[in-house]
């Protein structure tokens, strides 16, 4: 408890949408479970007993809350969090799924970048995500029409290696969100893979990881490129209200 009690406290108020009591409870009735089954786990992982444990108080907890809800507005059940596929640590709190990746064009983008930081606004707004079914980020492929080259991927801008023009061939269905919504992640060690002029550029492949250190997530936050978070569908999952 004594090692792991502030950060499992982080993941347990994400879970209920950052109210902090709510949290709290949460957390104290997980540590309460993993130590009368004590003995089960012993010699294992203790920790992930207890992530286990807040993910299955929070579903109880929502479906209690459900049940109590009257009037015209339902409980709005497309909330979301996203964790660690690694430790199960929440990654983002609660986030409402839009339709599709909204359509923003690059005079648009352009447009509006920050002075300061050059960054263009977030792709996707606070407290949303988007699911982006097209490639995205590394790995790359040479594109069959040089003369005519495609963007290397959407939102993207022309990309050459090795003097040819390439187009991504990374995962599909990456889950999109503001970066800010995901303030946990951290660089990987000597800024791996975060190369860019003003910003991570987002075209070497993963550069985001999760503080149990497990990357998870690619950050564009270049003068040139969309500012936008993809966090990897693998190794990351969907835990929904």
């Amino acid at each position: 408890m004594a090692q792991t009690a502030d950060r499992l406290l982080r993941s347990a108020v994400l879970l209920v949408g950052g109210d902090w009591a709510a949290g709290e409870d949460l957390l104290q009735g997980a540590f309460e479970r993993t130590y009368r089954h004590r003995p089960r786990i012993a010699g294992g992982n203790p920790e992930a007993y207890v992530r286990r444990a807040l993910a299955n108080a929070a579903v109880s907890r929502w479906r209690r809350l459900r049940a109590r809800v009257t009037g015209p507005e339902p409980y709005n059940e497309g909330m979301t969090v996203f964790l660690c596929s690694r430790c199960g640590t929440a990654i983002t709190p609660e986030l409402v799924e839009l339709v599709a990746v909204p359509d923003v064009s690059d005079v648009e983008r352009d447009r509006n970048r920050d002075k300061e930081t050059g960054r263009a606004p977030s792709t996707i707004p606070r407290g949303h995500y988007a699911i982006d079914p097209e490639p995205w980020g590394a790995p790359y492929v040479v594109q069959d029409d040089q003369g005519n080259p495609k963007l290397a991927q959407s939102r993207g801008h022309l990309v050459v290696y090795e003097g040819a023009f390439v187009i991504s061939a990374g995962s599909r269905n990456t889950v999109l969100v503001h970066p800010d919504d995901a303030a946990d992640l951290q660089p990987l060690p000597n800024w791996e893979n975060s190369t860019g002029c003003c910003g991570p550029a987002g075209d070497a492949g993963l550069n985001r990881a999760c503080p149990c250190g497990a990357p998870v997530a690619t950050l564009a936050a270049d003068c040139y490129t969309p500012y936008e978070l993809h966090l990897d569908p693998v190794r990351t999952y969907a835990f929904s209200q």
